[in-house]
């Protein structure tokens, strides 16, 4: 609390009459968080201009850009996580989103339907916040390769199909054997 109230320029007195106890704190810092990720996720897909990869990209880009540069925001989630409050509020935040994306995503053209294209998003961005916890042990240059790596990774999964260079292609996987 100490730490907060320092970076918000309070006392820690008068921290505490705002919020009586660090739940209190944290749950606010969420809200507040949560939200202004969602305003910029919706003005990225309600007013960039471009193919719809293109758009999400520069959504992604962003969220790590501003993940990686405040310290803070990093240490949130892992503390969203650790509260079961907190995790659900996460995460339904995170379904909120997967609608507007896949409502996004439909509107351009992408096929599928909506509840299977929203639950892609939603696995995709579940998947964002790890990117973000390896993006902050490596340098920059390094940073900028891996948030490339996965948007090839995700792209044809959020498209609804494995597509590489413009040609589709269907995977085939097959289970190792196991030796018993």
């Amino acid at each position: 609390m100490t730490d907060i109230a320092q970076r918000a320029g309070l006392s820690k007195a008068a921290l505490y009459r705002y919020f009586p106890h660090k739940a209190a704190l944290l749950r606010a810092l969420s809200v507040s968080v949560l939200e202004e990720d969602r305003g910029r996720l919706r003005t990225f897909i309600e007013e960039e201009p471009g193919e719809p990869t293109e758009v999400l990209a520069a959504a992604l880009v962003d969220y790590c850009r501003r993940s990686c540069q405040d310290s803070f925001r990093p240490k949130l989630r892992l503390a969203m996580h650790a509260d079961d409050e907190l995790s659900r509020l996460d995460f339904e935040d995170s379904r909120k989103n997967a609608r507007a994306i896949a409502r996004f995503l439909l509107e351009q053209g992408v096929e599928g339907k909506p509840a299977e294209v929203e639950q892609r998003v939603l696995l995709v961005l579940e998947l964002v916040d790890g990117l973000v916890r390896v993006m902050l042990q490596v340098g920059k240059r390094r940073q900028r390769q891996l948030q490339e790596d996965f948007i090839r990774m995700v792209e044809p999964y959020l498209l609804g199909r494995l597509q590489l260079h413009g040609a589709a292609s269907t995977p085939s996987m097959t289970r190792p054997k196991v030796s018993s």
